[in-house]
């Protein structure tokens, strides 16, 4: 029969940060990735599917 693994040392591992998460590669990629997950996002809504964003309300306009 194993030893196993204590789970309290799983958890502690899980919960270390990663000294890597702040370099230039992994922002760029995340960047990239959002920008991507956000463009399919808003294609995948049929409502807004090809049209132009609404155009600013005019200055003073009633918002009712």
């Amino acid at each position: 029969m194993n030893d196993g693994t204590n789970w309290r040392d799983v958890g502690t591992q899980a919960r270390r940060p990663d000294p890597t998460w702040n370099d230039p590669e992994r922002v760029a990629r995340r960047r990239q990735l959002r920008k991507q997950m956000l463009a399919a996002v808003d294609g995948a809504r049929p409502d807004r599917a090809g049209e132009e964003p609404d155009p600013p309300a005019p200055a003073g306009a009633s918002v009712d």
